[in-house]
């Protein structure tokens, strides 16, 4: 199957809504990843004054890598948050999870929409 990406064919959109008056720095977030995490992952779940909550916050993208380094990206639900980081299930003779044994090594995504 020929894919067409010509200019006429793919529409670059603005990004503004993502625009925040907020900004990161270390004066603005918890001294704790985790902690700062657990209160984004609040706001997202329940909403502030100008975002609605965020319909699944627990949804994430986690990208594993074989050892060889062949990547692969799947979604699966965060079940907790604790002092060692995050905690999802899975099956234990599934792909990711011998992805893991062989590279500990994985990187986590969360897409909020909503949040803005």
């Amino acid at each position: 199957m020929d894919l067409d990406i010509s200019p006429s064919k793919i529409k670059i959109t603005s990004h503004n809504q993502y625009s925040s008056s907020t900004q990161l720095s270390p004066s603005t977030v918890q001294p704790s990843p985790l902690d700062q995490f657990r209160q984004w992952f609040e706001a997202a779940a329940s909403g502030t004054e100008t975002t609605p909550p965020v319909a699944e916050p627990e949804a994430m993208s986690l990208a594993t890598s074989t050892s060889t380094g062949i990547p692969s990206v799947r979604i699966v639900l965060l079940k907790q948050v604790d002092a060692k980081g995050f905690v999802f299930f899975t099956n234990y003779n599934s792909r990711k999870s011998h992805e893991l044994a062989e590279n500990p090594f994985a990187a986590l995504s969360f897409h909020w929409k909503e949040s803005g």
